[in-house]
């Protein structure tokens, strides 16, 4: 996502149409975010600390396929600029960080 839209943001300016809001909200959805996510999905266990024996149980806790498939619908559903598949991959991405987030808070 991030490269593809980058290129396009690229090409529209070579070609002078302008801002694109569609392909920005597309970049930040399906490239900024994910990248955002993973980043919290690695710090969060290694901030809770515990040694060796409890690093690869809150990797566990945070590792989702979930985030990255709702990221990557909502950067397409924000290309296309359909708004109900985007309010729902937005909610279900936020939802999982949350879960996660919770699950590996009051993990002992």
């Amino acid at each position: 996502w991030w490269i593809a839209m980058t290129v396009v943001l690229a090409a529209d300016a070579f070609a002078d149409l302008g801002y694109r809001p569609r392909t920005v909200r597309a970049l930040i959805i399906g490239g900024y975010i994910p990248i955002v996510v993973a980043s919290l999905a690695y710090l969060g266990p290694v901030l809770r600390g515990g040694g060796r024996q409890c690093l690869p149980a809150g990797f566990a806790i945070t590792r989702s396929w979930i985030s990255p498939l709702a990221g990557t619908v909502g950067g397409a559903a924000a290309l296309v600029a359909h708004a109900p598949t985007l309010a729902v991959a937005l909610s279900v991405l936020g939802l999982d960080v949350a879960v996660r987030g919770i699950r590996l808070a009051t993990a002992s």
